[in-house]
């Protein structure tokens, strides 16, 4: 249910940098800036 949502989705995790699982997903994906 919910609280499994609210655990992924929104509460921050110590192991995490204090970031929910969701936050920590997406910045591990995104693509690091191109230095020009």
């Amino acid at each position: 249910g919910e609280w499994i949502t609210d655990y992924n989705e929104h509460h921050p995790h110590r192991g995490l940098g204090m970031r929910s699982p969701r936050k920590f997903i997406r910045a591990q994906i995104q693509p690091a800036p191109c230095p020009v």
